[in-house]
């Protein structure tokens, strides 16, 4: 029944276009033709690549590891053979998600990987996990939503699958994702809930052995950047709105 429910839940977040997430808000920095395309295009497709499945996979397992083994299925079969495609149709017609050997292990590495953190297992067993908040900006009137990784004990914990946790890198992954974004955001949004926020802790782990974990805060400056920025991109979203138009990177030539 839980995992009917939760997945029920799941699409109706993803599926729901009258509110604003920080995955929409980057489209929306990209430009409003992007975040147009993938929400609001009558005739768009739903695309996936295997990064994607890979990390809502990873997820799941982090914060709910019994319904993870109910609704997923590990595929270690050839497909080529007779046996394999039987196989691999079953699971198909059993409604369950399919990932291969390979990743399996990798999420149980990296799964053992955080349970080496006394204060992530903590997090993990008590937490709050995937819940939704809807709020509508004070400054814009934007009406936002959000999903928490994890809310315990007044501090975010937010899961990053990352090639390499090292401080260097996940600068780098901070700057190109806009973490500093999704940091003030969702700090902002639990304040429209009434609830205060300690703290926003970003937790990196590595898709390879040893699956190594890197722990980080952003540091006072830059959550202060990124509100300026989902605030900017906040009002772009709001004209376009009100407008009904929906540009794409930039409206005149630009010379270099």
């Amino acid at each position: 029944m839980y995992s009917f429910l939760s997945m029920a839940v799941e699409m109706t977040y993803h599926t729901d276009t009258s509110r604003i997430s920080k995955s929409g808000l980057d489209l929306i920095n990209k430009s409003p033709l992007h975040y147009w395309d993938k929400y609001l295009n009558p005739e768009r497709a739903e695309k996936s690549t295997p990064a994607l499945e890979f990390g809502q996979a990873f997820h799941r397992a982090i914060s709910h590891p019994i319904e993870f083994e109910n609704e997923y299925a590990v595929f270690a079969s050839d497909r080529r053979t007779n046996a394999g495609k039987a196989e691999y149709a079953a699971l198909i017609e059993s409604g369950k998600k399919i990932i291969s050997q390979d990743d399996s292990n990798t999420i149980k590495g990296m799964q053992t990987a955080l349970m080496r953190y006394p204060r992530l297992v903590d997090a993990i067993k008590h937490g709050e996990h995937e819940r939704t908040f809807v709020w509508d900006d004070p400054a814009t009137g934007a009406p936002c939503k959000m999903r928490v990784d994890c809310l315990h004990d007044g501090y975010v914990f937010d899961w990053k699958s990352i090639e390499e946790a090292t401080p260097s890198n996940f600068r780098y992954s901070a700057k190109k994702y806009r973490y500093h974004v999704q940091d003030a955001f969702y700090i902002d949004g639990l304040a429209a809930n009434g609830i205060e926020c300690k703290g926003f802790i970003f937790v990196a782990v590595e898709k390879s052995a040893p699956f190594g974990v890197g722990i980080y805060e952003l540091p006072a400056e830059a959550i202060a950047e990124g509100r300026e920025a989902y605030i900017r991109n906040l009002n772009t979203y709001m004209e376009c709105r009100k407008t009904g138009k929906w540009t794409g990177y930039t409206p005149q030539l630009i010379q270099w």
